[in-house]
């Protein structure tokens, strides 16, 4: 009997860790997108040499409105994260501190 819940248990065990492992990718929100182009290329498209690319740019930003929102702010958090690792003395300026 022991042998048959050995491999069961391990199962279990790895099911438990691959859910762990999904639930941020599934929590986080996804990239909005605007005529087929992801919200970060319209952003990179902001400073584009052309003064058309950079208005249609804005305009698609706004189209996406309240939606660009939980992506931006995960962004920022992550650049955040980043200047964090690598300046802490520069984060903690941005904190006010």
């Amino acid at each position: 009997m022991r042998k048959f819940w050995l491999p069961v248990g391990f199962i279990a065990f790895v099911s438990v860790l691959i859910v762990i492992a999904l639930v941020p990718v599934l929590h986080s929100p996804r990239e909005p997108e605007y005529h087929g182009k992801k919200l970060t290329t319209w952003l990179d498209d902001l400073s584009a040499p052309s003064a058309l690319t950079r208005t249609n740019a804005t305009l698609a930003i706004q189209q996406m409105g309240t939606n660009a929102v939980p992506f931006l702010v995960q962004m920022t958090e992550g650049l955040y994260n980043a200047l964090s690792d690598i300046d802490p003395q520069a984060a903690a300026k941005l904190d006010g501190k």
